[in-house]
């Protein structure tokens, strides 16, 4: 077996709720968000020409990435704390250690790609179904750690991160 969860804990993720901070007009699920941030990092993975990643391993990443929530619920970015990020990996590394096994050995680009289509379904997302008068903000910090998570990318690694910057220039124009 390659990873260690089960069809229920897949068809629990369908009824955990997203999006608790910030009011809504939709209500998104766990396992509908885990369905778009694959298919967003598929989008990436399709307008990027040498990013030299397995699109196979993109995709059970992205839909295995919140998994966990359905232990935990949903937990926004913002209240992500070092001490949570923490906590939350090592629940994930002792209730499927086979998925955080899988992700040990996955190429750290392919871990970003997947981080990178996770921020990018929750601005669309946010940006559509938002009624919040936070949510520009909410948006705008996503914007940001975008940027973060590009400007970490080493300069030894700039074909990438170019390369990247201009797939993901591509998917949001559609």
């Amino acid at each position: 077996m390659i990873l260690d969860f089960t069809y229920p804990d897949v068809m629990r993720m369908m009824v955990i709720k997203r999006w608790g901070i910030i009011s809504m007009t939709r209500t998104q699920s766990v396992a509908e968000h885990s369905y778009n941030v694959a298919m967003m990092a598929l989008n990436i993975y399709n307008n990027s020409r040498n990013l030299g990643v397995n699109v196979e391993r993109i995709l059970m990443l992205a839909l295995t990435h919140d998994l966990p929530e359905i232990h935990t619920g949903d937990i926004p970015m913002s209240l992500k704390t070092d001490d949570i990020k923490q906590a939350v990996k090592e629940y994930e590394n002792a209730t499927y250690p086979q998925l955080s096994a899988y992700k040990y050995h996955c190429m750290e680009i392919e871990l970003l790609v997947v981080k990178i289509a996770d921020i990018m379904e929750a601005i669309t997302y946010c940006r559509r179904y938002s009624d919040d008068p936070r949510s520009n903000e909410v948006v705008q910090g996503l914007h940001d750690a975008i940027t973060n998570l590009l400007n970490s990318i080493p300069d030894s690694m700039v074909a990438v991160r170019d390369d990247l910057k201009e797939a993901i220039d591509k998917s949001w124009r559609g």
